[in-house]
């Protein structure tokens, strides 16, 4: 998950969906992502 979230320049919270991504990305679109 770390690796994820330095990857895409994302915090531990932002992975969660506690906060948005880019202002309006939802997580859970991601998880179809490989």
């Amino acid at each position: 998950m770390k690796n994820f979230c330095k990857k895409y320049n994302l915090t531990e919270k932002q992975f969660f969906g506690k906060e948005t991504v880019g202002g309006s990305l939802d997580l859970g679109s991601l998880t179809s992502i490989p």
